[in-house]
């Protein structure tokens, strides 16, 4: 009954086109047979109608073909395919036109297939049968000869925890599938996708309705997708898709949308076979569960190192008081000895300490004699190694010495906290608006090429759709926070201190804000990674690196201490390389051969002016003529052993040592193309940091024989250790960013650490464990000398 209603249907809609155009229109209505070829013959006063019943659950998919010699349809009268069932309604052509981003802007095909979407299978409205109409027609005058099948697709269901191959996607025949889960709606739902070869498809999700978007602008407007390669996953949260959804896969005609080489050739004839796994992951609580686990382990690691630390620097504090009560005590019985010993000389007035700046000044006076008579001598040659040899008796200076204008140095070191808090502050937020508009794009379109995720183990939860590389980061805010509380503790212990080395606190303040700072910036750029907001994540790890070699060079140095505004525009200077570099992907070798002249230049600066260890070296002709100076004590072989030869022997060799940091840089960069030039100048940071630590401890253990106390060798073991295992994980790469998305897909992986980690999230916890215990090794470095007095305390 209704299959004869549909043939009046359709002989009374013909006979009214028939009467309006004046031609009369043959219809010849038949009964298909499925999974047969039928060869039908049409013109533009023929056309086809075939009726089909079935009783199957399954949905069935039309095909319909024209063979390359035989047949005559064109752009301009193509053979136009109706599929008609109840309420829903599939119409294409052959030729099919798919416009794309070649130069000749639109392809072909002649080959082509779909499902109709039956509203009552996906409603769970099927009554057990299914009828069905296929038209064809054409505008065509002369006779048309296409091929068509109608197959019923028997895989068309997906299950959970079964792979299922395809085989039959192409361009110009997409594929659809159903799935609905089984189990509870809150769990999440991984779908992974694997090819044979590297072709280019797009997978899409979309929520179960009719129409199913296939091609077009109406593609790009509905669910998740993602363009592939090799392979992909989507994860997907239960809640979003709690009563299934609809998987699509549309191979893609070039290689545009997936690769940035070879972007128009054609791949239609590489048909892959496409594999599809669809499992469970987390349910809502489990998400909270384990982020829950990782913060208390943290949390409890930090509380018990500060009531550690506490202990000991009390314990410390108790021991340095001791051995200054026993210094001051020995300094009593001294000036008795000397009040005695004056008493009995009739010199009752004078004091050691009298006597001694008597004693200076009148060897100062005998110098100055000393220095005056030189320079009337006539021999050159005694000239010049009497100098030297002078020069060699002060080269060494003591820490005492440049403890001039501590505090106002030490409100300079003071504003680096201020300056480094209200950076992250105005920086901070518009980063964070930055990330929430990505995810808000993200989540809108569905596109996820947007971001640059491993979606191996990207797991969404809430609006997140990477919530693990997000979350990780709680590493970093944390130990910054027990960081300061540490540095806090030792501040409010010691005080300031008369002995050992001076210490700003400033500084050591500013190095957990960086921490934390890190930590957040780093958050918000894994809400939606790409490689144009890389600086997001790398800007607060140039401002540590820099901090690090500030802390270590105030503690012998503390007459010098480079201003905030100074340090902090340098760090402009090197943030806009970054940006350039980064923006500039095509010209970035450029870039590099700049930062390249940029950094030999500064090496040398550093080497002449910043390890030069005499002051008031401030005016160019000064510099400049000290330089020379130095430079020619090496024409003087008798002095080839002395102190000043071989400091500068050691500055030579730490910048040998920073050169060949560059060059591995510039190979790994250029050659390898293993680094992003965001990552190329962090490594030119925290390479000279490693190379100036390595100097300071050389200086330290070997030349000045001081040793470090046992809890910086402690910290600087675990540094080591922890580094080293962070920079493997972060080097085994699961994105790449250079690259397009779908080749970056390639590299995804699999989660590493309870189905819920990955490396780099490992990375995140290692390296802001590492830095910790770098920032423990810098604050404890000295503290095996903190009862020394100051004279006795060499400069490097």
């Amino acid at each position: 009954m209704v299959t004869s209603n549909i043939m009046v249907f359709m002989l009374i809609i013909t006979s009214v086109f028939a009467l309006t155009t004046g031609d009369l229109i043959h219809v010849i209505v038949k009964e298909g047979s499925f999974s047969d070829t039928m060869t039908v013959s049409l013109n533009s006063t023929t056309r086809r109608i075939f009726v089909f019943t079935a009783v199957s659950s399954n949905p069935f998919a039309t095909h319909v073909w024209a063979n390359e010699t035989n047949h005559n349809a064109s752009k301009e009268h193509p053979v136009v395919i109706v599929v008609e069932q109840d309420q829903d309604i599939l119409e294409w052509s052959i030729p099919l036109i798919m416009e794309t981003h070649r130069s000749s802007g639109s392809v072909l095909f002649n080959d082509t297939c779909r499902t109709l979407c039956n509203s009552n299978l996906l409603s769970g409205n099927f009554n057990g049968v299914q009828n069905f109409t296929v038209s064809l027609s054409t505008s065509s005058p002369d006779n048309v000869t296409v091929n068509l099948k109608v197959v019923e697709k028997t895989e068309f269901y997906l299950a959970t925890n079964q792979s299922r191959n395809i085989s039959t996607i192409a361009p110009g025949r997409p594929q659809q599938f159903l799935y609905k889960p089984n189990g509870t709606k809150n769990v999440g739902i991984e779908i992974k996708f694997t090819s044979n070869q590297n072709t280019c498809f797009t997978a899409a999700i979309q929520k179960i309705k009719c129409p199913v978007y296939l091609l077009g602008e109406l593609f790009f407007l509905d669910g998740i997708r993602q363009t592939i390669i090799s392979n992909g996953t989507i994860r997907v949260n239960g809640g979003n898709f709690a009563n299934g959804f609809i998987l699509v896969f549309v191979q893609e005609e070039t290689y545009y949308l997936c690769k940035t080489e070879n972007r128009e050739r054609a791949i239609y004839d590489d048909l892959p076979v496409v594999t599809i796994e669809i499992k469970e992951t987390f349910t809502h609580d489990e998400y909270i569960y384990i982020p829950l686990i990782v913060f208390s382990c943290i949390a409890a690691f930090c509380i018990v190192h500060c009531f550690v630390f506490y202990y000991l620097e009390k314990q410390q504090q108790s021991k340095l008081l001791s051995n200054n009560n026993t210094d001051s005590d020995h300094h009593q019985v001294e000036n008795k000895v000397y009040e005695e010993t004056n008493r009995s000389t009739g010199n009752n007035n004078i004091y050691p300490e009298e006597q001694n700046n008597q004693t200076d000044r009148h060897q100062d006076e005998n110098e100055i004699v000393e220095e005056t008579n030189r320079d009337h001598e006539n021999n050159a040659i005694n000239t010049e190694i009497e100098n030297d040899q002078r020069a060699n008796k002060k080269f060494w200076k003591t820490v005492d010495e440049l403890c001039k204008n501590f505090k106002e140095n030490k409100e300079k070191a003071h504003s680096y906290f201020s300056h480094v808090t209200n950076i992250a502050i105005f920086y901070g937020i518009p980063v964070v608006q930055l990330a929430a508009n990505y995810q808000k794009s993200l989540n809108e379109t569905g596109d996820e090429d947007i971001c640059y995720y491993n979606f191996g183990c990207a797991n969404p939860f809430w609006i997140l759709s990477d919530f693990n590389h997000v979350q990780s980061n709680i590493g970093y805010v944390l130990l910054g926070i027990s960081f300061m509380v540490i540095v806090y503790l030792r501040q409010r212990i010691r005080g300031e201190q008369q002995k050992g080395i001076p210490v700003y606190y400033g500084t050591d303040y500013a190095m957990p804000v960086v921490l934390i700072s890190e930590g957040i910036l780093s958050a918000c750029y894994h809400i939606c990674p790409t490689q144009k907001n890389f600086q997001f994540d790398v800007t607060f790890m140039y401002i540590m690196s820099i901090l690090c070699v500030l802390k270590l060079y105030q503690k012998r140095h503390s007459d010098i201490t480079l201003s905030a505004y100074w340090t902090f525009a340098i760090l402009g200077c090197i943030e806009l390389i970054a940006v350039l570099g980064m923006i500039f992907e095509k010209s970035q070798n450029y870039m590099m051969w700049f930062l390249v002249i940029a950094y030999i230049l500064w090496i040398y600066f550093t080497a002449s002016k910043i390890f030069y260890l005499r002051s008031g070296l401030t005016k160019l002709k000064e510099w400049i003529m000290s330089i020379i100076r130095e430079s020619s004590y090496t024409q003087i072989n008798e002095i080839a052993e002395r102190p000043k030869r071989l400091f500068w022997t050691i500055v030579v060799f730490a910048n040998a040592l920073s050169l060949v940091v560059l060059i591995g840089a510039i190979v790994l960069f250029d050659v390898y193309k293993i680094l992003d030039f965001g990552t190329f100048l962090l490594m030119l940071l925290m390479g000279n940091a490693v190379l100036y630590s390595i100097f300071y401890l050389f200086m330290k253990i070997c030349i000045h024989k001081e040793g470090i106390s046992l809890q910086a060798g402690i910290y600087s073991v675990l540094s080591l250790v922890l580094w080293g295992l962070a920079l493997y994980f972060f080097f085994d790469k699961s994105t790449y960013m250079t690259s397009s998305p779908a080749d970056s897909r390639s590299y995804n992986h699999e989660c590493y650490v309870g189905n819920f980690y990955d490396k780099h999230d490992i990375w995140h916890f290692t390296s802001a464990v590492a830095i910790y215990f770098t920032f423990m090794f810098l604050l404890c470095l000295d503290d095996n000398i903190a009862d020394k007095d100051r004279k006795e305390i060499y400069v490097f």
